[in-house]
């Protein structure tokens, strides 16, 4: 017989939507820097 473990439920359950007046939280770019001269490499790099 198969019963349903509640903790495991808990942990994995998607919580409730909640609207929020706080910002995000965001963090900013580190500069981009030119290493090989080449515009696509030197992105891929960064």
């Amino acid at each position: 017989m198969r019963t349903d473990n509640n903790e495991h439920k808990a942990l994995f359950s998607i919580p409730t939507a909640a609207h929020s007046s706080a910002l995000a939280n965001i963090k900013p770019l580190p500069e981009q820097r030119r290493i090989t001269g080449h515009k696509q490499t030197d992105a891929y790099l960064w």
